[in-house]
């Protein structure tokens, strides 16, 4: 079964204009991709059976081979599970140190290292499982939170001293709005959230009531000015009950003052969704019948603006703005994309012919520019690739929102965008049996496919100098691309009808438009001088 799988995921269909280029196969184990503090882009990774890190340069060339120094796994235990890696974030020498957890035989837990490549362990922490991680929230100091079964400890970075230990599995390190540092932990026999201080002292209790009968699912958020702009602390929750077999939801908030704001049946999740400049919403997820769907809440209102039929993803489009993406679970035929206002925008049609037990599980990306410089919608996303009764598999795609699919990964669990500040971003595939990844490069635009609008006429064409722009809906952004995706030039007017080009070289280029509908156009341009 693993070479028949191994063989699927090696034979990836790239099916894209020149801008998506394979750049390395790793076949030991899933690759991460790193920006490391004085040794810049590194990727690396664990080969379980031996214990080996493997650390390559940006090329892909090997840079370092370190072994871990942990209990070699065998067909009954787990292998160990890299959580961290820097150079200079726990000791500021130039050694590597590597945090990770491991199978340890003679007390049968997992416990939790810190070891430096030079052979010194650093810290041991016993009885640590796998959640286990480093804590880095800009603008504090990084923490390590070593998690047991019954208990969490919190360790001071770089000195490795230990804090504070709680008496529960579920601490969550924060940085509150107001009040800046915290941690909270859910305590389901007193039905409240503990919330302390840096210090780790009490700092408030808030009680989260729920039926004798249920049992806790999580504390979704905790928030202090994203659902009401008073001074007291919000905390959303979810919570689930079992009747005859079947699992019933339901999601709360409530303020610190035993206030309950808001209750909503069905809901086996809270999301306050806010990053990229947007304003902040509410998401609850909601499973009725084994069948997903979403209520979106306004802030600080509290009142519901629709409820979408699937499960959404929000976005933040580099032209077009906010806009709703919407897939369901249990329809395998479109991806519908709405508007700030939840009006339809755009319909993709993701059906494979071939396969047609194509159910879409998640949805990692979407932009307009950071896969492919022409005008389209890129989606990243990854489906079933049959019935869960007969042992369905996972394959990833990037498509645009013609129904073009630029990249297939078969058998690949995860395909995302590495975005890394300061690096160019890369497509990265993962498969887990086996455990295989892929890197592709992105950027190079190619020019045999282009999105033409009839309504919009450029001419000249072969140009010289200035270039006339006829368009029955006003232009509001022209770009200029060479044939590698580079950016050249970019204009912004409230109407654009003549751009000057002689400042660029004679060649052959892209020219992208923008109206004031949003709606894009791409054509080939030559320059001659």
């Amino acid at each position: 079964m693993k070479a028949i799988l191994l063989t699927l995921f090696l034979l990836i269909n790239l099916m894209s204009f020149g801008q998506i280029t394979e750049e390395k196969q790793y076949e030991n184990s899933s690759v991460t991709r790193i920006k490391m503090e004085y040794s810049g882009e590194k990727y690396y990774e664990f080969v379980r059976q031996t214990n080996n890190v493997l650390f390559y340069n940006s090329d892909h060339t090997l840079w370092k081979s370190i072994t871990l120094p942990a209990d070699l796994p065998n067909a009954l235990s787990p292998s160990a599970k890299i959580i961290h890696v820097s150079e200079s974030k726990i000791n500021p020498d130039t050694n590597l140190e590597i945090v990770f957890s491991y199978h340890n035989f003679s007390t049968g837990e997992m416990d939790c290292k810190v070891y430096s490549e030079n052979g010194t362990t650093l810290l041991t922490i016993p009885n640590a499982s796998y959640a286990s991680y480093m804590s880095e929230i800009p603008g504090l100091a990084d923490k390590l939170i070593a998690i047991g079964i019954t208990e969490t400890s919190v360790y001071s970075i770089p000195s490795l001293v230990l804090e504070n230990t709680y008496n529960a599995d579920n601490l969550v390190r924060m940085k509150l709005e107001s009040s800046g540092e915290k941690y909270y932990l859910l305590d389901k026999l007193n039905q409240n959230s503990k919330i302390f201080n840096p210090n780790h002292s009490l700092w408030k209790t808030v009680s989260l009531p729920k039926p004798t009968n249920t049992n806790y699912t999580s504390i979704d958020f905790v928030s202090e000015t994203k659902i009401n702009a008073n001074d007291l602390v919000e905390i959303g929750y979810s919570f689930s009950e079992t009747l005859q077999n079947n699992i019933s939801y339901t999601s709360k908030i409530v303020s610190e003052n035993n206030e309950e704001l808001l209750v909503v049946p069905n809901s086996s999740r809270l999301e306050i969704s806010g990053s990229d400049g947007l304003a902040n919403k509410l998401f609850a997820q909601l499973f009725i019948n084994f069948v997903q769907s979403t209520n979106v809440y306004t802030l600080p209102s509290l009142s519901l603006e629709t409820t979408y039929n699937s499960k959404v993803v929000r976005a933040n489009l580099e032209t077009a703005g906010e806009k709703y993406v919407a897939y369901n679970t249990t329809n395998n035929q479109q991806i519908k994309i709405y508007n700030a206002n939840h009006t339809i925008w755009k319909t993709i049609d993701v059906q494979n012919s071939l396969n047609p037990f194509h159910l879409i599980s998640s949805i990692s990306h979407i932009s307009e520019s950071k896969i492919n410089n022409d005008s389209s919608i890129e989606i990243v996303y990854t489906y079933l690739t049959g019935l869960l009764a007969l042992g369905s598999e996972y394959s990833s795609r990037v498509i645009n929102e013609n129904g073009t699919v630029l990249l297939e990964a078969h058998s690949g669990r995860d395909l995302r965008l590495d975005e890394i500040e300061g690096l160019n971003n890369k497509l990265i595939v993962s498969s887990v049996y086996p455990d295989r990844s892929v890197v592709y490069s992105i950027g190079t635009l190619g020019i045999l496919n282009f999105d033409k609008n009839p309504k919009v006429i450029i001419s000249p064409n072969p140009v010289s100098s200035f270039l006339n722009i006829h368009s029955s809906v006003p232009i509001k952004a022209a770009s200029i691309y060479d044939i590698n995706g580079k950016l050249l030039m970019k204009v912004t007017e409230s109407n654009i009808v003549k751009i000057n080009l002689e400042p660029l070289l004679a060649g052959i280029y892209i020219l992208h438009l923008t109206d004031l509908n949003n709606q894009k156009t791409s054509q080939k341009i030559t320059i001659e001088h």
